[in-house]
């Protein structure tokens, strides 16, 4: 019995007198294989897209389209389509059943995508009308240009902030685990993308409804004559 308790109290003393160089070396091997901290690139692009012109539709379409409500003709409509892609892109160390998943680059794309004006098909070629709406909606598109470009500088900075939040982690070396690891890296800059995006387009609704309002269409009414159909 002496000689089993010797035995137990000489292999708890080894097991605590070694446990702690074990651990260091373990902590050290870990920081080595996946460390607290990573560089990444961020990549943001825009573009203001390739503006294009429909004038197929009917004004019953664009009406729909614009969701207007009310009895009033909607001859004219200009859709930028404002258009937010992120994609986080990840290194993957594997070692002893463990893998390490670096975030390397977040590539963002904020801007227009295939943006169109589009002019009712009821008005009538080489008219004052015609030429009135054609200008009312590339005021629009404009408008909309200008927004993106006074918003692009505030968005790319509090996108840089969030870089500091993405960080390597270590997790089992199973491709679910992996991917799920990277897929919530993505879905984090996506959901604050989708932040931003909101904010973006309450801004751009309100620049734009500083043309579209009564004084305005009252004036650009006047400009064409009574006597001109569409």
């Amino acid at each position: 019995m002496k000689k089993n308790i010797f035995a137990l109290r000489f292999f708890l003393f080894f097991v605590f007198l070694g446990y702690g160089p074990c651990a260091h070396a373990f902590s050290t091997w870990q920081e080595k294989f996946c460390p607290k901290e990573s560089e990444v690139e961020l990549v943001f692009e825009s573009s203001y897209g390739k503006l294009t012109y429909d004038t197929s539709k009917s004004a019953d379409f664009l009406k729909n389209l614009s969701k207007r409500k009310g009895n009033e003709f909607v001859f004219g409509l200009t859709v930028p389509n404002p258009t937010v892609e992120v994609n986080v892109r990840t290194q993957v160390k594997q070692l002893l059943g463990e893998a390490c998943v670096v975030p390397m680059k977040v590539e963002i794309f904020f801007g227009y995508v295939d943006p169109t004006i589009y002019l009712a098909e009821e008005i009538k070629n080489n008219t004052c009308k015609r030429s009135l709406v054609l200008r009312h909606e590339q005021t629009h598109m404009q408008i909309s240009i200008l927004a993106l470009e006074y918003f692009l500088p505030q968005i790319n900075r509090l996108i840089r902030k969030k870089l500091v939040e993405l960080k390597p982690v270590m997790v089992p070396a199973k491709e679910s685990k992996i991917k799920a690891t990277s897929d919530a890296m993505s879905q984090m800059f996506m959901d604050r993308m989708d932040d931003l995006a909101k904010q973006f387009n309450a801004f751009l609704i309100q620049e734009q409804n500083k043309l579209d309002n009564s004084a305005n269409y009252a004036f650009e009414e006047s400009i064409c004559s009574k006597k001109q159909s569409f």
